[in-house]
């Protein structure tokens, strides 16, 4: 084995450990921060690259255990902005090397296109190596790279086509991978302002659901807010969760949510005072139809996991469904359970009980005439 070839595993030997390491380091404290990001990996750069860096940057390094970036990390965010608010945690809690991290968003002149990536050369700062389980790794560097999912897409993509797409390409070609390129910012732009409309609709709900709820329609976003400041649909969800012999999540899956939003509106729930009144009016219904549904399966007192907050429009949603016509149900039933025949012939069967012990519920509040379309 050649001395380059010793240098070089002597030198990532302990960097497979360390990259683990960093990763769920640095996932912990992103989420502290409340930042939620894509993904975050690392890699150890293959000999055969380690190699053709030092010979091209020999007037740089001298050795292969002086490159500083045998050990890579990658964060990739979902928004643009998100970028920044990850730079702002990694040069907090790491010791960062701005000799040799640059900012390649700043180094992209306006007629050039390509990636911009935010890169950091790091290591644990000296308050953290103090701790036993980092001590081993201290003034051990890696590069950090940190970027947006598209700016992502871009870089791998562009890596794919075997081009680092400043020079060497026909004009032709070259225009594309600026229209592309000018594609994908203004992509990033667009997704950021949807946020921002999605969190200021977000905001509204909040304010408008106890002074005009007949105005807010049902979807994921009011449904998640009547979950979080009003007391009818969290009673169903304490119901559900005491027929199954469990408790109920603390956190809100929000795609949970938005299939039971999806399955009230084909049932004819048309805003959010209507599923206030029906969660009122149907409470101990759905509470004695979930008991007898857990006790007819098996499953009373098994469910070890909580029930997820909203689970209670599911069974109120059996309950609206059970009275509909037998053509309605099916149609129902097929989609939105993806289900027809004995699932359905059950959630009858079940109503059918729930009503010989509390007796037929008013009509006033029955779901209207569902679409001949659906």
């Amino acid at each position: 084995m050649e001395a380059n070839q010793l240098e070089y595993y002597e030198a990532i030997s302990e960097l497979e450990e360390y990259g683990a390491l960093l990763c769920n380091l640095t996932r912990a404290l992103l989420s502290d921060a409340g930042i939620q990001i894509h993904s975050i990996t690392y890699r150890v750069k293959d000999y055969e690259s380690a190699i053709r860096k030092l010979n091209l940057k020999a007037d740089r390094y001298d050795s292969v255990a002086e490159l500083t970036d045998l050990l890579g990390v990658r964060i990739v965010t979902y928004f643009s902005s998100d970028v920044d608010k990850v730079a702002e945690v990694i040069q907090r809690e790491f010791e960062i090397d701005t000799g040799n991290s640059v900012d390649k968003r700043e180094s992209l002149h306006p007629n050039e296109f390509g990636y911009l990536s935010l890169h950091f050369v790091a290591s644990l700062s000296d308050k953290r190596s103090k701790f036993i389980e980092y001590k081993h790794y201290k003034k051990m560097c890696f590069e950090l790279q940190i970027r947006s999912i598209l700016q992502h897409a871009w870089a791998e993509i562009e890596h794919d086509l075997g081009y680092k797409a400043k020079a060497g390409l026909p004009d032709a070609v070259s225009r594309r991978f600026f229209r592309l390129a000018g594609a994908l910012e203004l992509a990033d732009e667009e997704f950021e302002r949807l946020r921002a409309d999605i969190s200021k609709y977000e905001d509204m709900v909040d304010q408008e659901i106890k002074t005009s709820p007949t105005t807010l329609p049902i979807n994921q976003s009011t449904i998640v807010s009547s979950l979080e400041n009003e007391p009818y649909l969290n009673t169903l969800d304490r119901l559900v969760a005491k027929a199954r012999g469990s408790v109920v999540a603390k956190t809100i899956d929000t795609s949970y949510v938005a299939h039971e939003a999806s399955s009230l509106k084909i049932l004819g729930v048309e805003n959010i005072d209507q599923l206030h009144k029906y969660a009122a009016r149907y409470e101990n219904y759905v509470g004695l139809f979930a008991d007898l549904w857990y006790t007819r399966s098996g499953q009373k007192n098994i469910v070890e996991r909580p029930a997820p907050r909203g689970i209670g429009l599911f069974y109120l949603a059996y309950v609206l469904a059970a009275q509909m016509t037998d053509e309605q149900l099916q149609l129902w039933g097929k989609n939105i359970v993806g289900r027809e025949g004995k699932l359905l012939a059950q959630v009858r069967s079940t109503w059918e009980e729930v009503v010989n012990q509390l007796g037929v519920p008013g009509k006033q509040l029955m779901p209207r005439q569902r679409r001949k379309d659906l």
